[in-house]
Formats: C-alpha cells, structure tokens, sequence
C-alpha cells in the first residue's frame, strides 16, 4: 500500500470563540502529479484550569490512479 507519511494539524482560534477550523491543500507533491487536501473543524471545551478540544479530521491524497480518505475524531484534554 501507499503510505500517509506523518501529517501535522494545527489551527488558529479567536479569543472569545471556542470554535476552529483549518484547511490545507497541495497540488503536484514532488512533482508525481499528487494532490492533498486536509481539514481540521473542532471546538474548545472547559475551563481557563482544565481545557479540553474536539476536532473531526479528514484527509485525501490522489493522483491519476488513486485516491485515499481518512475520516476520524479526536478528543484532547490538559
């Protein structure tokens, strides 16, 4: 099969706004006609003293012959 390699997800919020979403695309990664797509749509949950984020995560990569999604969630707590 065809590996992911390591993906990195960040993303930015705004004071006062518990909600975050980020998405990063790619287009001819190395040159091998491959494309990218990533999201990242979550929110901040708790206290100034115990935060916790939910987040849903999708990411796709394709080129000519292929394409592959993940789909999954993720729950973070301090």
């Amino acid at each position: 099969g065809q590996s992911m390699s390591t993906l990195t997800w960040s993303a930015n919020g705004t004071a006062g706004n518990p909600n975050f979403h980020q998405e990063d695309s790619s287009a001819s990664v190395l040159g091998l006609g491959v494309s990218t797509w990533k999201s990242m749509k979550g929110s901040l949950y708790g206290t100034a003293s115990h935060v916790e984020a939910g987040a849903e995560l999708i990411y796709s990569k394709q080129n000519a012959d292929n394409y592959i999604q993940a789909i999954g969630t993720v729950i973070l707590s301090e």
